[in-house]
């Protein structure tokens, strides 16, 4: 049984796909499977995959018609068998010593059922500003929040296995996942180590056009998050606050870019009868003057449409 089992999901990634399995390949620790997903590629990202698995058995694919990512990754947690999962987008790269950190790090700490790290965009980082690992109340009452993507964290694979990504949604499956995660966690790890490597794919779903599904998708996130969280400290309910209020802040500033339907959008947000905002003030003035809010943001922030 390999010590990490990698989720690549791939979809038309010819172009950015070949850094990324090198990156892997060219790990300093090799004991790891890496699972490709093809989702029904039209590119020829399938074939690029099936050369990977010809040279190197510890790369396996899977060729399934188009089903969208959550779909994807479903589909290859249900054959990984590493002992710890890490997702990585066809578009991005691990950076060369990711996974000796990780498992230095999962071999003194094995209570984790979590551990985040690093990334880098370009030539900016982002990571915590030193280590913590502890139980997931202390990590929640420390301020911590789980992050919206999937690929700066470790995952359990006991604990991945749990959850399935939800289908159907075109933008932020992985914030759901990510979240519910967190919050199934007894132990979590924070690590100050940059280990990943973001690249931005202008044609990525998350840069194309906002359309009402994308941003239905994040109601449907905020709907689902709202049934499945429990508040068994004031830490976790606030953490679980603080999270529910960032993806409102994103439904509001996806509704500002929609082109259509704003209106039936504003009241299916509204039909959710969330709480009072009470951590991020632009929420507030958002839920009592919408208009006003936009008004804002575009005029006085000039952020474009």
């Amino acid at each position: 049984m390999p010590l990490f089992s990698i989720i690549v999901p791939v979809y038309n990634a010819r172009d950015w796909l070949k850094p990324c399995l090198n990156s892997i390949l060219e790990q300093t620790f090799k004991e790891w499977e890496v699972l490709l997903v093809d989702d029904g590629s039209t590119d020829g990202s399938g074939n690029l995959c099936d050369d990977f698995a010809a040279a190197d058995c510890r790369f396996k694919v899977v060729h399934q018609d188009n089903a969208g990512v959550s779909m994807a990754r479903n589909k290859a947690l249900e054959i990984a068998g590493g002992t710890y999962i890490l997702f990585v987008d066809a578009d991005d790269m691990l950076l060369p010593a990711a996974l000796d950190i990780l498992a230095e790090t999962t071999t003194r700490h094995p209570e984790c059922d979590l551990v985040q790290f690093g990334y880098q965009e370009e030539d900016r980082h982002y990571s915590a500003a030193t280590s913590f690992f502890g139980t997931a109340e202390a990590f929640f009452a420390q301020g911590f929040l789980p992050p919206r993507t999937v690929w700066s964290t470790l995952f359990k694979g006991t604990l991945a296995r749990q959850i399935a990504f939800p289908a159907g949604l075109p933008v932020a499956e992985d914030t759901e996942y990510s979240a519910r995660c967190h919050f199934l966690a007894e132990h979590i790890g924070v690590i100050p180590d940059v280990l990943y490597w973001y690249r931005k794919d202008s044609s990525s779903v998350m840069r194309s056009s906002i359309s009402p599904e994308k941003v239905r998708s994040i109601l449907k996130i905020i709907g689902h998050l709202v049934q499945c969280f429990d508040s068994r400290s004031v830490a976790v309910k606030n953490a679980q606050q603080r999270i529910l209020e960032q993806l409102r802040m994103s439904f509001y500033m996806m509704l500002y870019r929609a082109n259509a339907e704003r209106r039936e959008l504003l009241a299916e947000y509204r039909g959710l009868n969330l709480p009072p905002a009470k951590y991020i003030r632009a929420l507030r003035v958002a839920d009592a003057f919408p208009r006003l809010y936009f008004f804002i943001i575009k005029h006085i922030r000039q952020v474009p449409q």
